[in-house]
C-alpha cells in the first residue's frame, strides 16, 4: 500500500530451486491485497533513490496523526454501549478533548478531526521550560535536574510549523491552552500508575495533570454542564514517548 502511494516499485525474487507455479499462486495471492508484484530476475538499486518522507509541516502527516481522534470516537462509542457500569452513565461524545500543545503536528490533526463537531479541543503544556530548551543550543550550562517542565520541551521541533500555527489560531479549532506546573506533573504521573496502570513520567502527562488541576478547564467544565446528573465528558489523549495512549 505504501509503494503503491509512492510509486515505488515492488520487486519478489523466487528463491533458486523453488516452484514455479508455487511462485505464480503466491504471486497471485499477494496481488489480492492490490499489491504491485513482480519477480525480480537481476538487481535493481531501488533503494539508492529514497523518497523522503512527509515533514511535520505537511497535511499527509498532519491528518495521519490526527486519526488518534477518531480511534478515541470508536472507542467512547463503544465504551457508551456499556455505560450501564458507569455512575452517572457515559456520552456517545467528548465535551471536551486535551492533548499535549507538543510541537502542534498532533494537535492540530486533532483539532482538525473534530472542526466542525460538538468536541472541544484544548492544548496542554508546562508553564515554564519551553524558552530553557530554545536558548539550550546557546547556552553552555545543562538544566536543572528534576525539571519536568524542561524534559517536556526535549527533542520538540522549533519554532512551530506553519499549518499547526495556522490551525490553533483558526476560530473555533482550539479551544485555548492549559498550563500545569511541575508539583502538577508529578501528581498527575502518580494518579496515572496508581488509579489506570499507566506508568509515563511526569513530562508525559500533562494533558491528565491539566484535567485534574488547572483552574482554567474547571470553568470550561462549569460552563458546559447543563446541571443534570450526567456531567461533561472528557477525553485525555496521553502521549509516550515511545508511542501514544489514551484514558
Amino acid at each position: 500500500m505504501i509503494a503503491n502511494s509512492y510509486g515505488i516499485p515492488v520487486h519478489v525474487a523466487t528463491p533458486e530451486g523453488s516452484d514455479m507455479n508455487a511462485g505464480a499462486n503466491r504471486e497471485t495471492s499477494l496481488a489480492m491485497d492490490q499489491l504491485a508484484l513482480h519477480k525480480a530476475t537481476h538487481t535493481n538499486p531501488a533503494w539508492h533513490n529514497a523518497i523522503r518522507f512527509p515533514s511535520r509541516d505537511q497535511l499527509d502527516i498532519i491528518h495521519g496523526r490526527g486519526t488518534v481522534a477518531l480511534d478515541f470516537e470508536r472507542e467512547l462509542a463503544m465504551l457508551a454501549q456499556n455505560s450501564s457500569t458507569w455512575p452517572c452513565g457515559l456520552k456517545s461524545s467528548a465535551d471536551f478533548v486535551i492533548g499535549d500543545m507538543d510541537n502542534g503536528t498532533t494537535l492540530s490533526g486533532i483539532c482538525m478531526a473534530f472542526a466542525g463537531t460538538r468536541t472541544q479541543v484544548l492544548g496542554a503544556a508546562p508553564t515554564s521550560g519551553f524558552w530553557e530548551h530554545a536558548a539550550k543550543r546557546h547556552l553552555s550550562e545543562s538544566s536543572p535536574e528534576g525539571n519536568h517542565e524542561h524534559e517536556y520541551w526535549e527533542g520538540i521541533e522549533l519554532p512551530m510549523a506553519t499549518i499547526p500555527w495556522a490551525t490553533f489560531r483558526e476560530p473555533g479549532n482550539l479551544l485555548s491552552v492549559l498550563e500545569v506546573n511541575d508539583e502538577q506533573m508529578y501528581a498527575a504521573s502518580i494518579v496515572a500508575r496508581e488509579k489506570y496502570a499507566i506508568y509515563l513520567g511526569p513530562d508525559e502527562v500533562v494533558p491528565l495533570a491539566a484535567a485534574l488541576f488547572n483552574e482554567d478547564f474547571r470553568r470550561h467544565a462549569a460552563q458546559a454542564w447543563d446541571g443534570g446528573d450526567e456531567g461533561p465528558t472528557v477525553g485525555v489523549i496521553l502521549r509516550s514517548r515511545r508511542g501514544q495512549r489514551r484514558s
